[in-house]
């Protein structure tokens, strides 16, 4: 698996879909809130505190920031989500790090 790079969210901003709904400003700054909070749990194996390697991860992964554990009911709807950023990130290697315990 190749280790993706994990940009700032200010540079994933500049790619993400920009919504237009004239008069609900509200709404579309809830939508870049979501992605906010979607980037800040982005995690990078190559730079943790938590040596994600360690335990196994091979793939940067979105955190579904509930405890230190990956879930992967959690995961599978977050990939839905992320899919309107693949070309920014891949949330499908998420999956990753759970197949790689399925194998030694």
């Amino acid at each position: 698996t190749i280790v993706q790079k994990i940009i700032t969210f200010e540079q994933a901003k500049q790619k993400l879909p920009k919504p237009y709904w004239e008069g609900h400003e509200s709404a579309i700054n809830c939508y870049w809130k979501a992605w906010e909070i979607a980037w800040s749990n982005l995690r990078d194996i190559e730079n943790d505190n938590n040596n994600l390697k360690k335990f196994g991860f091979i793939s940067n992964f979105i955190d579904s920031a509930f405890n230190d554990c990956l879930f992967m009911w959690d995961s599978a709807f977050i990939m839905m989500f992320g899919r309107y950023a693949i070309q920014i990130f891949n949330f499908q290697n998420t999956l990753d790090n759970f197949y790689a315990k399925q194998h030694p």
